[in-house]
């Protein structure tokens, strides 16, 4: 019965995948259930065959050396990492929201990482997310106008470059290329970038939506 149903599951999956047309990374997701599922039935399965074929000290046995090789990954891996357990991971993306909050005017037009969009729209109403910047039409040609000139800081991350590159997000490419770099926290090697716009080739007739361009 499980096995039908998750088979049901797994063939309904791959329909969503063959109909939906591009797929994405985030798109594995749904398959991780399914694992767990699996991982279930096979555990379940091993643990039947030991209990109706094996004496007790042999089933004890094997239960016990099964279960130091299930859990001997997990060890030897997190045995050498403890520190991501006593770190503080966020505090350069806290440090670089409240740079931004402290060092740009409030009607500054700030083009951010998803992280920092909450705590920065509270204090910088013009914010958005990188994404809709080129993917909302609301945003990107009657906020934007689709010029870059409109833009004045990028909240940059590796995930924000990538996304650019991966997804052809054109108006942030360009508005990435004509920035340069104000601040850099290092983040536990995950950096996060406060890039200004240059505006030296911007007209006064291409800043429609405000001109808090220079730097603080």
């Amino acid at each position: 019965m499980i096995c039908g149903a998750t088979t049901y599951m797994l063939f309904g999956y791959l329909l969503y995948v063959i109909v939906a047309g591009t797929v994405f990374t985030v798109d594995v997701i749904p398959l991780l259930p399914i694992l767990a599922i699996n991982v279930g039935i096979v555990a379940g399965a091993v643990s039947k065959l030991i209990n109706g074929h094996s004496e007790n000290i042999l089933r004890y046995g094997v239960a016990v050396a099964v279960t130091g090789l299930l859990l001997y990954p997990f060890i030897t891996f997190y045995s050498n990492r403890a520190q991501i357990y006593n770190t503080n991971q966020v505090s350069d993306q806290e440090q670089a929201v409240q740079w931004l909050l402290n060092n740009t005017p409030e009607d500054a037009v700030i083009a951010t990482d998803n992280y920092a969009f909450v705590d920065l729209r509270a204090g910088r109403p013009n914010t958005e997310h990188f994404f809709r910047v080129d993917t909302d039409p609301e945003i990107r040609y009657n906020l934007l106008n689709d010029n870059l000139c409109n833009i004045d800081y990028v909240l940059s991350t590796p995930q924000v470059y990538s996304d650019i590159q991966t997804y052809g997000l054109e108006l942030m490419q360009r508005t990435y290329d004509n920035s340069e770099v104000l601040i850099t926290y290092t983040n536990n090697g995950w950096p996060i970038e406060i890039r200004q716009v240059q505006k030296t080739n911007c007209t006064p007739e291409e800043v429609v939506l405000n001109t808090a361009a220079d730097t603080p």
